[in-house]
């Protein structure tokens, strides 16, 4: 997991990698990241917390390493609109 707050105003990442054995991304654990343009997101993937990536205006890309259905099955909580509003690009493989 990456805990509640834990980069939180950091303005200087630019993306994010969250694979392996990260299941759950805390409250507010993005929040108010800047800078954020680029997350990659690992098929193992549960939730995504309250306000995660609240305030992470220029995510703009949003890298799945599995299938859209997959991730439509992912618990995105409240306050996490820059992560429902990037593009999606999805690596499935079979």
């Amino acid at each position: 997991a990456v805990g509640d707050s834990a980069f939180e105003d950091c303005d200087s990442l630019e993306s994010v990698t969250l694979t392996g054995n990260i299941i759950v991304v805390g409250n507010g654990a993005f929040r108010g990241c800047d800078a954020l343009k680029t997350i990659t997101v690992g098929e193992r993937m549960k939730a995504l917390s309250v306000y995660a990536f609240l305030d992470c205006n220029s995510l703009s890309t949003v890298n799945y390493l599995g299938s859209e259905e997959q991730w439509n099955e992912l618990s995105v909580e409240e306050g996490n609109e820059p992560i429902l509003a990037a593009k999606k690009v999805f690596y499935y493989r079979e």
